[in-house]
């Protein structure tokens, strides 16, 4: 081998060594640590060179750092990727056999009532109360719920990256005693093409007959079309599975006064709206509904 060939590979092989080192730094400490770390070498390459009077020196070693603060970023920007890209198939991998064994032994679910607040800029806080049946040792103790998007402006990967949920298991006896509750999410579409989000809550080793768990959602710009007047929502409910009961509440915040707001009942039943302070509130509710039918309004704010 050449001497110019033997070069290249201590070269490569160095620069190997370098970026495995600077992957275990940054698995270890995080990117900006390592970043905070490197920052002072330029003050100190800088006061060297400008103390020695040696311009290439206080040039050579400026270019160094920053190649290193560029390398160290490229592998966090890796690493964070093929994290990220594993999670994904990780959690999609749990639903499929979530899916596979709800199908087997689903949690009954004995009451369910879901409050949703749309803000005036469209966002969406949405509180989901489901009261459940006992589940046996031996079946899976987990249950499903989702959250369909009905917008029509189209959502990035960004707008789904700004939802965020959270799970609550509470005994039946004190509802207030309720413990966060594992939940995992994966983004699916509907059977006509609307994103939803499919969470999971994992309930851990104990279910109890009456036992309520909670489930909240906050999606910015969930209602954006409709408070902005581009477009009519619909709000509406269908179980799939035999319930008791259900209640659906939705709060539209200062539409009190607003007339050109309207809501149109769909298939609601019990179908009631009223006014709240400056809040217009529309709830809908029933005992044994039946299974498979869609439930619900349609709102729409006409500001042409």
């Amino acid at each position: 081998m050449t001497a110019g060939g033997e070069f290249r590979k201590a070269l490569v092989k160095r620069l190997l060594s370098l970026i495995i080192e600077l992957e275990n730094l940054v698995h270890r400490h995080g990117y900006l640590r390592v970043f905070a770390g490197i920052v002072p070498l330029l003050g100190i390459a800088g006061l060297l060179g400008q103390l020695l009077g040696i311009a290439w020196l206080r040039l050579t070693a400026m270019s160094i750092i920053v190649l290193l603060l560029l390398l160290t970023a490229a592998v966090a920007f890796a690493g964070s990727a093929s994290s990220g890209s594993r999670e994904r198939k990780n959690l999609v991998l749990l639903h499929e056999y979530a899916d596979a064994l709800r199908a087997v032994s689903p949690a009954a679910t004995r009451e369910w009532r879901q409050v949703v607040t749309i803000e005036s800029d469209g966002a969406a806080h949405v509180k989901r109360e489901i009261v459940v049946d006992a589940i046996s040792d031996r079946a899976a103790r987990h249950i499903y719920e989702s959250l369909v998007y009905y917008g029509s402006s189209p959502l990035s990967e960004r707008d789904k990256r700004l939802v965020t949920f959270e799970a609550v298991h509470a005994g039946g006896l004190d509802p207030r005693e309720g413990t966060r509750a594992n939940a995992t999410a994966v983004w699916t579409t509907t059977v006509s093409g609307r994103p939803k989000l499919d969470v999971y809550v994992h309930l851990g080793g104990v279910v109890e007959q009456g036992d309520r768990v909670t489930v909240r959602w906050r999606w910015p710009g969930y209602s954006a079309d409709l408070m902005n007047g581009l477009d009519a929502e619909r709000f509406d409910v269908i179980f799939r599975e035999k319930v008791s009961r259900f209640e659906h509440v939705v709060i539209f915040r200062g539409m009190a006064e607003e007339r050109s707001f309207v809501v149109r009942n769909q298939g609601a039943p019990n179908f009631v709206h009223e006014v709240d302070g400056a809040d217009l509130v529309v709830r809908f509710a029933q005992v044994d509904p039946a299974a498979r039918r869609k439930l619900g309004f349609v709102a729409d704010f006409r500001t042409k």
